[in-house]
C-alpha cells in the first residue's frame, strides 16, 4: 500500500469517485445503494456539491481514489444550518485509520462553512461505521427498524447526528 492522502474532491474525480463508489455498492452491505450510479450521475452529484459549496473529500493512493467522505448542505428553508453525511471506503483500506482522517476533516470544514449539526444513518449491522461515528461524539437520534430488507434480510437503519 502506498501513500494514502485525504484532499478535496473535484469535478476531475468524478471517474475514481465512480469506480470506489459502485465498488463499496456491489458488497451489498455498507450503504444503501446496491450498485454505482452512471458516471454521469456521479459527474452531476459532484457538480451539486461543489455548487452547493458542501464539503467534499476523497481518499486517494496515488492517483487511484479508495474512499470518499461528503456532507451535504440543506438550501431547504430552516434547514441551511444542517446538512447529510455521506462516505465510504474501499475493503482493502478499512480498519487502518482513513475513516477518522475523512471524517477529522469534514467535520473541520463544517465548522468553518458554519454549519451546526451533521446527520447521517447508518445500518445496525455497520459496527464499525457506528463505532467511527462515535468515536466523535454522533449520537443515535432514532431507528428506523427493518428499514432494509435485501437478500431476504432485515437491517435497521439508526440515524445519528453530532453538533458541531
Amino acid at each position: 500500500m502506498g501513500e494514502v492522502v485525504v484532499r478535496d474532491g473535484c469535478l476531475d474525480d468524478a471517474e475514481g469517485y465512480n469506480l470506489c463508489l459502485g465498488r463499496v455498492a456491489a458488497e451489498r452491505r455498507y450503504i444503501g445503494l446496491v450498485e454505482g450510479p452512471s458516471l454521469v450521475g456521479s459527474r452531476e452529484w459532484i457538480q451539486l456539491l461543489l455548487d452547493s459549496e458542501s464539503p467534499f473529500l476523497v481518499l486517494v493512493e496515488s492517483t487511484k481514489i479508495v474512499g470518499w467522505c461528503y456532507v451535504v448542505r440543506s438550501s431547504r428553508t430552516g434547514f441551511e444550518h444542517k446538512a447529510e453525511l455521506g462516505m465510504g471506503i474501499l475493503p482493502g483500506f478499512r480498519g487502518n485509520g482513513y475513516g477518522s482522517q475523512l471524517l477529522s476533516q469534514a467535520i473541520g470544514k463544517c465548522q468553518v462553512l458554519g454549519l451546526e449539526k451533521i446527520e447521517l444513518e447508518v445500518f445496525r449491522s455497520n459496527i464499525g461505521a457506528r463505532k467511527l461515528y462515535e468515536k466523535f461524539g454522533f449520537t443515535r437520534d432514532g431507528v428506523k427498524p427493518k428499514a432494509r430488507k435485501l437478500d431476504g434480510n432485515y437491517d435497521d437503519i439508526f440515524c445519528m447526528s453530532l453538533f458541531v
